[in-house]
């Protein structure tokens, strides 16, 4: 027993030794270990970099999808495709990062900041048996003009005024039309990509006719980006059917209405319109109304008329594009929305003597319509001349009648055109609006 208690205190030292000696080796190499944390967020970081730096114009395409889903009722309550096992922790660090340094939300509001621009012009109808000789020449150049106003658009807006069809014209009437199919390339060179199809010649070709224009809309679709109609259809249950377009982080709803009494068309009906509007609205930012309707060759729209289009503004709509008249008539800024009352024609394969009979002017425009931060912000006019009749002279200036090419114009020429615009927007009871001349220009401030 002696003996034992005489070896415990040599013991207990040699275990405390043993136990400090390895405390500090391993004190040593921890030391010299690096830490997992701080090693780890610089290792993320550039794993998730991508290879080339981004661009300006990636963000924003970026920042485009994610506003167009975010708009969409359908994407937004779909489930997240986000991995539920992610940590907190990690979740915390990604929002921080998104705050710093932009994120994907201040991304959606710099392209909702964007603007877009609707570029609209009235009547088109190169026509199957018009002037063949004077067509066949020109072909495309018809448009090159107004090629480089045209292509600055991002949705070029036109009233295709015939169906694109090689079937015969079926209805008996004055004026029948088609027009030959591979003629609709002459105005994708140009830019055109949102085409009405609902006006008075939209089924003088019948059904057959119809179904040609429709077909050959979806098979053109296909092959591009951005292509868009509206206004006819072969199923009774489409009719007033939106056209949805998102572009630049902006939902517009696209309807076309015509003075049609075809069952094949969307035409004219105050309530079945307004109904239809208030349908779509909440689900869009911006609602276009193209409008078929109007006396021809009168500058002056009728009181009723008046009145039915700002019924459709009180409905929802924020912009009416009108045509029909195959002149220019005047511009509403009614509460929120503008009505173009009428654009005019725009490349039309007639001679007409029909405007000497009223005293009408073979005027058009090119409008542009800004969309910025989701609502109209200004219209930009640029005045042409489409008299494919007669030569246009003031003083010693002489403007050559046109060859369905419609033609800017400029100095006198251009303020005339926009001092008759302003005129017949005066015309319009109780409509206030102030044209702005700049350079050769009319500009309409709407905010």
């Amino acid at each position: 027993m002696k003996s034992t208690l005489r070896a415990l205190p040599w013991r207990l030292l040699v275990a405390v030794a043993s136990t400090a000696a390895l405390l500090m080796l391993t004190t040593a190499l921890l030391a010299q270990a690096p830490e997992p944390a701080a090693a780890a967020a610089p290792a993320a970081k550039a794993a998730d970099a991508p290879k080339d730096n981004p661009t300006k114009d990636d963000g924003q395409q970026g920042a485009e999808k994610a506003s167009d889903e975010a708009a969409d009722p359908a994407v937004a309550d779909a489930p997240s495709k986000e991995d539920p096992t992610k940590d907190a922790e990690s979740d915390n660090v990604d929002d921080a990062e998104g705050d710093q340094e932009g994120g994907q939300d201040d991304d959606a509001d710099l392209e909702a900041s964007k603007t877009l621009t609707i570029t609209a012009v009235g009547d088109v109808a190169l026509t199957t048996n018009a002037f063949p000789s004077v067509l066949k020449a020109k072909g495309p150049k018809l448009f090159d003009p107004t090629r480089k106003i045209l292509k600055r658009g991002d949705l070029v807006f036109l009233n295709l005024e015939t169906p694109l069809t090689k079937a015969p014209t079926t209805v008996d009437k004055k004026y029948a039309y088609t027009m030959p199919p591979e003629r609709l390339d002459w105005l994708l060179s140009a830019g055109f990509n949102m085409f009405s199809l609902a006006n008075n010649h939209s089924a003088d070709a019948g059904e057959v006719g119809v179904r040609d224009t429709l077909e050959l809309m979806e098979e053109t679709a296909k092959k591009r980006k951005h292509f868009y109609w509206n206004g006819t259809h072969l199923n009774p249950k489409d009719a007033y059917k939106p056209t949805i377009i998102k572009m630049k982080g902006v939902k517009v709803g696209f309807l076309a209405v015509g003075n049609n009494s075809d069952p094949l068309v969307n035409r004219l009906h105050i309530k079945r319109i307004s109904k239809a509007i208030a349908a779509f609205k909440k689900d869009v930012d911006v609602v276009v109304l193209s409008v078929h309707w109007g006396k021809e060759y009168a500058h002056e729209p009728k009181k009723r008329t008046v009145q039915m289009y700002r019924t459709w503004i009180d409905a929802g709509v924020d912009l009416i594009l009108g045509h029909h008249p195959h002149v220019i008539r005047g511009i509403e800024k009614y509460k929120k929305g503008l009505i173009v009352h009428s654009l005019g024609n725009f490349a039309f394969s007639s001679r007409t003597v029909r405007h000497r009979k009223t005293g009408a002017r073979l005027y058009s425009m090119i409008a542009e319509i800004k969309i910025k931060k989701k609502r109209l912000q200004e219209l930009i006019i640029h005045p042409l001349y489409v008299n494919n009749l007669e030569p246009w002279k003031m003083g010693d200036k002489k403007l050559p009648r046109r060859d369905f090419d419609p033609l800017p114009v400029k100095g006198k020429f251009a303020k005339k055109v926009l001092d008759e615009i302003q005129q017949w927007s005066d015309d319009i009871d109780g409509n206030k609006i102030k044209i702005i001349r700049k350079d050769n220009r009319g500009i309409i401030k709407l905010r």
